[in-house]
């Protein structure tokens, strides 16, 4: 990040923030896929239960909380 800006590396961080979470959100989406669907063939679930297994968006919060957590680490001085 050397010879950058602060809001490019403000920038760079909510663009990583957003790709770590995305990246979060289709790992637990496939596991939830994967167990719900093995819960399907065992009959102890139905396709109308779907939204129990369905992880949860992340909201523009989310990215800021985390860029926040990045950009601490940036600023840390040890």
């Amino acid at each position: 990040m050397a010879n950058k800006t602060p809001y490019e590396v403000r920038l760079e961080l909510l663009h990583m923030s957003k790709d770590y979470l995305e990246q979060m959100r289709n790992i637990q989406l496939e596991f939830a896929r994967t167990g719900f669907e093995r819960s399907v063939e065992l009959g102890k679930a139905t396709a109308d239960e779907w939204s129990k297994y369905m992880p949860n968006q992340f909201s523009i919060d989310d990215i800021m909380k985390h860029a926040t957590a990045l950009y601490s680490f940036v600023n840390k001085k040890d």
